[in-house]
């Protein structure tokens, strides 16, 4: 039987829900072992009636998303789900093991590290973080091309502003071959952490994405 994929960053994790609230000896809040029920991949697997692989990671970056797709092995017949991040975020990877989890540097606006901090005074540039995004979109679609469910969505980090509001602001380049489906974050309620979008605001993110996965199966 078939199975349902899930790639993305806190969003896609659920962190901040509830069942997966986890905290360091600072009380920084860090990753959980086991990813929410109350999010969206969870949410929508029950709805489809199928077994979730949910290989999100919070704070990671777009171009992490892509390496997880390029290093997963997945049937042709399963369903993927894709909830892209922002795209002012970015990755470092060694080449010390193939854990890839333990090992990437995940690089973060609002971490204050010394690697996060110099990259974004020192390198970042906006646009090229939204070419670097598009790159990493591009190069695991194109590793997908032979499955036949893949689902596309551009999580809308500015959507608690408005309806009309998106948090890209550039023209799509020629080269980009992948229909990014814009997805609201809907924002109706809070998490536990009263930093994430809430479990009503996840049942709203499956019950659109429930939309475009029906419509082709």
């Amino acid at each position: 039987m078939s199975k349902l994929y899930a790639f993305g960053c806190s969003h896609t994790w659920g962190e901040g829900q509830a069942d997966c609230l986890n905290y360091n000896d600072d009380r920084d809040q860090c990753m959980s072992a086991t990813p929410s029920q109350y999010a969206w991949p969870a949410l929508l697997g029950k709805m489809l009636d199928k077994e979730v692989v949910n290989l999100g990671r919070p704070g990671c970056s777009n171009r992490y998303i892509s390496q997880q797709i390029l290093n997963t092995t997945i049937e042709k017949d399963d369903i993927i789900v894709i909830l892209w991040t922002e795209v002012n975020r970015s990755t470092v990877f060694t080449s010390k093991s193939i854990e890839l989890a333990k090992v990437a540097t995940n690089i973060h606006p609002t971490k204050n590290n010394n690697v996060c901090k110099n990259y974004y005074k020192w390198i970042h540039d906006p646009y090229n973080s939204f070419l670097e995004s598009l790159e990493a979109v591009n190069l695991a679609n194109y590793t997908l091309q032979e499955h036949r469910h893949v689902y596309n969505f551009k999580a809308n980090f500015n959507s608690k502003l408005g309806p009309n509001k998106t948090d890209i602001e550039y023209v799509y380049p020629k080269w980009n071959k992948v229909n990014l489906i814009n997805q609201s974050l809907h924002w109706v309620d809070f998490a536990a952490d009263n930093d994430h979008p809430g479990p009503e605001s996840q049942k709203l993110i499956a019950r659109d994405m429930l939309k475009y996965v029906k419509e082709t199966n």
